[in-house]
């Protein structure tokens, strides 16, 4: 049966990088083998650089030049596919930055996130919400 796994691009390019991956005898290679062995596809939600302010999406996606074609295969095979319908709006919300305000206990995280999702990181204190 075929698994659907959602990321943003930010996360697929750090999915991508080869440092990860150093232990494995054949490297990223290997890695990719294993991850794409199953029925598995990406749907990658867009992001904005931060320099640029260019939009990166799996189409663009800025890939070492070593694993480009590598990359370029799987994306060819429609294994990872952009998401089109998303919120502009949240594309200035980082994900790391969140987590930064989260665990300092600043003000202000609750209105980036989903209200559910406040709501357990409150209740569980999740990623080291202060008590």
């Amino acid at each position: 049966e075929p698994i659907g796994l959602v990321l943003g691009a930010g996360a697929l390019m750090e999915l991508m990088a080869e440092h990860h991956y150093e232990e494995l005898e054949g490297g990223l290679l290997e890695a990719v083998g294993r991850l794409f062995k199953t029925d598995l596809a990406m749907y990658v939600y867009p992001m904005k650089d931060r320099d640029s302010g260019q939009l990166l999406t799996a189409a663009n996606l800025p890939v070492v030049e070593g694993i480009r074609d590598l990359y370029a295969f799987i994306h060819s095979r429609g294994r990872i596919t952009d998401i089109e319908n998303y919120d502009a709006s949240l594309l200035d919300i980082f994900s790391p930055d969140v987590l930064a305000m989260i665990r300092r206990g600043d003000a202000g995280w609750e209105e980036l996130v989903p209200e559910k999702a406040a709501v357990l990181i409150r209740e569980r204190r999740l990623f080291g919400l202060p008590g």
